[in-house]
């Protein structure tokens, strides 16, 4: 499964990384730290999954998901966010998935699999 990892902060691009490259199926593609970065490396990866920061740029998570989807029509889209409160229309927005930064890994990769 090829991974794009969308997110503002070094530190938790790295720490997922280090999460994700320990599983057989799984190779990180590419990282993003804006929408520009994002919008440019889902069409050159194609990636089977995001996991995308939702307030990772100046845009909102509603409006960086719909510019997103178009792209990557069978990506699997999975939220990340500190605030268990945008869960709810993360979904209605698009997503495919939600976690909270601070969940266990196998939540993580429970969601990527899907």
């Amino acid at each position: 499964m090829r991974i794009l990892i969308v997110d503002d902060r070094w530190e938790v691009r790295a720490g997922l990384r280090a999460l994700l490259e320990q599983e057989p199926d799984v190779s990180v593609v590419d990282e993003a730290v804006d929408l520009d970065g994002l919008l440019a490396k889902t069409t050159n990866t194609q990636p089977d999954a995001i996991l995308l920061d939702w307030g990772f740029d100046t845009m909102s998570g509603s409006e960086t998901l719909g510019r997103l989807r178009p792209l990557c029509p069978q990506a699997r889209i999975i939220v990340l966010s500190v605030r268990q409160e945008v869960r709810d229309l993360a979904f209605e927005c698009g997503a495919d998935g939600f976690v909270l930064k601070g969940d266990l890994a196998e939540t993580v990769l429970a969601e990527i699999r899907g």
